[in-house]
């Protein structure tokens, strides 16, 4: 006996009783038939280990072949998808897309058999307008191209590799769907936006990628999986007080911030002060060779400048408490100075002075003034020299000798 109108459909009201999985073929359900929460579900966690054939479609252009197949390298489940030539494959699970959420798309994937070349992979997610359907690329066209490669694109995937994950991340979404760029983004502080249309994404493949010199490869997925990173970025918020307290970390630059000026601890062991983008930093630097700690003034323009000690903090001097101190090169203090002058006797045996002016000393204290002729006749034609009103601007420098020749007067003042 059989029925001329078989049921195709029956309404929830019609079921009664309780609905058994014995009574359901297997394979029956899958993800592409949950609706509602169950739905959702799979925006917060989606795994797929490539057991089930049914979960994938072929996109144009593909002019390879694919299937799912038993594989005791797997390393996730028993099976993987395996790809011959040119494949692009979209998943027909469709995840709701929350633009405040931040995804993690991962890959595995290898390169079983390599052709003629080296193949090359795009990894990442597909975009899809409300109705689940239209497709929605970065730029917002209803195109194949310019998919989220969050995980990988162009990526060149040896057979030398072996397994491979490529990890992505997206967030967000812009009228232009190119923030953070077109892929891939690796990193989770600068995720891939897609175009302001997409409401669902799906996991996207596009293996052994269309190229005239490259034949012959055979290309496998392992799993692919979609999770929602809700903790999001670390931020302050995130780290209880005291969690990173008697900690170690290595590896890390330490900068105040991302422009100029900031000061940056690297971890070559130095402190640099970065005043200018156009300018190389002033730093401290630690010499383990010579064992010395140098300061190091910023170049800017190719000029080096130097390191200045000025008064600050109320203190009115800085002090080096050490057994030497050495200068390379010359040594110059605000309360020093120095000169060279020339004086002709007015007559034999008569003192004769010259007064210096200008010379405007730093200091608010006592000068002592110094002088010693240039000369091979000390004593004997050259009978005294002196200085008097020596003050911060200048002094009076005095020579005696037993004829006139012109003679040279070197002079110092210091000043407290």
């Amino acid at each position: 006996m059989a029925f001329r109108n078989p049921v195709r459909s029956l309404p929830a009201s019609r079921i009664t009783g309780q609905l058994t999985g014995s009574q359901i073929q297997d394979g029956v359900i899958g993800y592409p038939h949950l609706k509602g929460p169950l739905s959702s579900a799979s925006a917060v966690r989606f795994l797929d280990v490539m057991n089930d054939a049914d979960l994938w479609e072929s996109l144009a252009p593909s002019s390879g072949t694919w299937s799912i197949v038993s594989s005791s390298d797997a390393t996730t489940g028993g099976t993987v998808l395996r790809a011959v030539g040119d494949v692009n494959l979209r998943s027909r699970v469709r995840i709701p897309h929350d633009p405040d959420v931040l995804y993690r798309v991962s890959v595995r994937v290898r390169t079983a058999t390599q052709g003629t070349g080296v193949p090359t992979v795009f990894l990442g997610l597909y975009g899809l307008a409300a109705d689940g359907v239209t497709t929605v690329n970065r730029d917002g066209l209803a195109q194949i191209g310019n998919q989220a490669y969050a995980c990988a694109i162009f990526q060149s995937l040896p057979s030398a590799s072996g397994w491979v994950t490529y990890t992505g991340y997206v967030r967000g979404r812009a009228a232009a769907g190119v923030s953070g760029g077109t892929g891939a983004n690796p990193q989770m502080t600068n995720p891939l936006t897609l175009h302001g249309n997409v409401r669902f994404v799906a996991p996207y493949a596009r293996l052994d990628f269309a190229n005239p010199s490259v034949t012959g490869s055979t290309v496998e997925i392992d799993r692919v999986s979609v999770d929602a990173v809700y903790t999001g970025l670390l931020t302050a918020e995130a780290i209880a007080a005291g969690a990173i307290d008697g900690q170690v970390i290595t590896g890390a630059t330490v900068r105040t911030s991302d422009g100029f000026p900031r000061i940056e601890l690297a971890p070559d062991g130095n402190l640099y002060f970065y005043t200018a983008a156009d300018q190389d930093p002033g730093l401290i630097r630690v010499d383990g060779t010579d064992g010395v700690l140098q300061l190091v003034g910023p170049n800017g323009d190719g000029v080096e400048y130097g390191v200045t000690f000025q008064k600050a903090f109320g203190s009115s001097s800085a002090t080096f408490d050490t057994d030497q101190v050495s200068v390379g090169g010359m040594f110059y203090a605000d309360n020093y100075r120095t000169g060279r002058v020339t004086i002709t006797p007015s007559a034999a045996n008569t003192p004769t002075s010259t007064t210096i002016t200008g010379v405007g000393m730093g200091g608010s204290g006592p000068v002592r003034a110094y002088a010693t002729a240039s000369t091979t006749v000390p004593g004997s034609q050259v009978t005294g020299v002196g200085c008097t009103s020596a003050n911060r601007d200048g002094v009076t420098v005095w020579v005696t000798r037993t004829n006139t020749t012109a003679t040279g007067i070197d002079w110092a003042l210091i000043g407290d």
